[in-house]
């Protein structure tokens, strides 16, 4: 990783520091018995805000955009492929993967509604139909935590946080 510094490195280590305190509360609502919409919500947010730190790694501002996973998430994942010895047909269809997880994880912020979803994972919304939902009550069945595909994309968010959390104090 190449890090720029200044205030933009500064802001890449606290947003991957939040994202690595983000996964652990997600670890511990995983652990015990919790509605699954906060363990959805702690992934959501870990997720925008390891984007965030990759993003201001690059020197670029984006602490106040919520669509910040779509894309971004992608090029980690792209990063991470390139310098393993996978196939490429492995690749293309973890990066296939990796897409469709960026996509209907960034869905679930509220202040994200794509393709005309209104399901998140932090506050009631009423549907199409006039029908009022809470999440705590909500099925979200898109995301599959226990899937061994998104355990993987969980691992490489994890350690985009820890790389980012790592950036040296000199750089900053």
């Amino acid at each position: 990783m190449k890090a720029h510094s200044g205030p933009s490195s500064q802001w890449a280590r606290a947003f991957a520091l939040q994202a690595l305190s983000d996964l652990r509360a997600r670890d511990i609502l995983s652990a015990g018995v919790s509605d699954r919409c906060h363990t959805l919500h702690y992934l959501q947010m870990a997720t925008e805000k390891v984007c965030k730190a990759h993003l201001h790694a690059q020197g670029k501002n984006v602490r106040q955009s919520h669509r910040q996973i779509v894309g971004v998430l992608e090029r980690i994942a792209r990063r991470e492929i390139s310098g393993t010895s996978k196939s490429f047909a492995y690749s293309s269809w973890f990066m296939q993967a990796v897409a469709h997880f960026a996509d209907e994880i960034e869905a679930l912020a509220p202040a994200v509604r794509t393709g005309g979803r209104e399901a998140n994972c932090e506050y009631p919304w009423e549907d199409s139909h006039g029908r009022v939902h809470t999440p705590c009550l909500h099925k979200f069945s898109k995301i599959d935590e226990n899937d061994r595909t998104v355990k993987r994309i969980v691992t490489l968010i994890r350690s985009a946080a820890e790389e980012y959390a790592a950036i040296p104090a000199t750089v900053l």
